[in-house]
């Protein structure tokens, strides 16, 4: 049964000249009920990462959201690039993605563009695997036990690109269960002819089955193409690099390195940062 409530937040620009922005959730999800306990007591839900994706962009950039959820991290960047810029989110499971059109609309916000449909290297369809105890698994790969299955539209962003020009890609966020290279193989256009500055994109090795080191061929890809690579200082576990991240948002990756991380975030980036070696 849907749990639905709204709350009301401030973050960035927009909050230093006094605005706001609604954020809805279906608290019978796991993943919403759990970034909803975060907001509601005044805290934001994972503060390294969205330090590494917001704090490059600028009014007027562009801010891609690959596997957006329900838009929380899409709405505060919108807050960031405001009203000259553009939001792009896609979530491809129909019932997350209700929530995220709500979110679009409760803050009417004609720059805030959601996508019903997943992205990959190659336009199609595919098996959406959905978690039913927590929505925010839910994977394009692994099909757990249990698990129910739909079809979904399958774009690329080297395809979308050509309908829609973006324009100054500040930052690609992308949070797909281990779809991650399939979406990066289908931005290779972008990438290639420098169309977009800075990506994030999850590293989690706590999915079943899932191979180890899947980041490794990424990171390779990403660093022939002049993207430095930094781990994003993991948030609430994986204390090893917290201690290695010290005071620093990011630890520097070189190209070669396997990293030894349950869950985390990379930061792909053609801009100076300051980090731990």
């Amino acid at each position: 049964m849907s749990q639905l409530s709204t709350l009301q937040l401030s973050f960035g620009r927009a909050a230093a000249e006094g605005k706001s922005f609604c954020i809805a959730f279906d608290r019978a999800y796991q993943t919403q009920a759990l970034i909803h306990s975060f907001l509601s007591q005044g805290q934001l839900c994972d503060p390294p990462l969205v330090k590494a994706l917001t704090d490059f962009l600028v009014p007027g950039d562009t801010f891609i959201d690959v596997g957006s959820h329900i838009g929380y991290l899409s709405l505060l960047a919108l807050q960031m690039v405001g009203p000259a810029g553009q939001v792009y989110a896609f979530e491809p499971n129909p019932d997350t993605y209700g929530v995220l059109v709500a979110n679009a609309l409760l803050n009417g916000a004609g720059n805030f563009h959601t996508f019903n449909c997943a992205v990959g290297d190659k336009a199609g369809s595919a098996v959406l695997s959905i978690n039913a105890q927590d929505e925010g698994m839910s994977s394009l790969v692994f099909h757990a036990a249990g698990a129910s299955q739909i079809s979904v539209h399958v774009t690329t962003l080297d395809r979308l690109a050509a309908l829609v020009q973006f324009r100054h890609v500040r930052m690609l966020k992308i949070d797909v269960e281990g779809f991650e290279e399939n979406v990066i193989n289908g931005a290779a256009g972008m990438l290639r002819a420098g169309g977009i500055e800075s990506l994030v994109f999850e590293v989690n090795n706590k999915i079943p089955h899932a191979p180890p080191h899947r980041d490794q061929a990424i990171r390779k890809f990403l660093h022939g193409l002049g993207y430095a690579c930094y781990l994003i200082h993991p948030w609430l576990s994986e204390e090893r690099w917290q201690e290695a991240c010290g005071p620093h948002n990011y630890c520097r990756i070189s190209e070669d390195a396997h990293i030894d991380i349950g869950y985390g975030n990379i930061l792909a980036t053609k801009r100076h940062v300051e980090a731990a070696p």
